[in-house]
């Protein structure tokens, strides 16, 4: 079982989504949060056993946005796997966000089967560039990626 927690500030796509996520056999629905703030105080309030394994974050949202949420939660929980949601993204938003340790990367416009895709691709350690994503960030931004840090991680790009 993936243990999944939802940070948007759209009531009505944090909705939708948690909908969806209802039925995948293979998701438990942790908790859900307006903004990066709200996460947070929920992450500190979470015993050790209750962490998601996977955070789906905004990037665009009030009070504290996803890409400065995303730095904090690598400092504070590097074991927790990010998937950052947007309308769109461009090559240097997605270089600074690997760097950060986000996994995965979709639109909003993400389709209900392409979700459970990304959830369980990144949940087994791969990192998932949604559709038309992947080649709109240079092919030098993965090397050196994952040069810097000797990984053997591996990614799936829809392309």
């Amino acid at each position: 079982m993936i243990s999944l927690t939802l940070v948007d500030d759209n009531v009505f796509f944090r909705q939708v989504l948690k909908t969806h996520l209802s039925v995948c056999s293979d998701v438990q629905m942790m908790f859900d949060s307006a903004n990066g703030q709200d996460l947070l105080n929920e992450l500190a309030d979470c015993a050790p056993s209750a962490l998601p394994d996977i955070i789906l974050l905004d990037l665009n949202m009030p009070v504290l946005d996803g890409r400065k949420t995303a730095k904090i939660i690598r400092e504070k929980y590097p074991f927790i796997k990010i998937v950052m949601i947007s309308l769109h993204f461009n090559k240097h938003v997605v270089s600074e966000l690997l760097k950060c340790g986000v996994r995965g990367f979709i639109k909003k416009s993400i389709e209900a089967k392409e979700l459970e895709v990304v959830i369980n691709t990144v949940a087994h350690d791969q990192i998932y560039m949604g559709q038309g994503l992947f080649k709109s960030v240079p092919t030098f931004t993965f090397k050196k990626f994952f040069q810097e840090r000797r990984s053997n991680h591996r990614w799936l790009g829809i392309f």
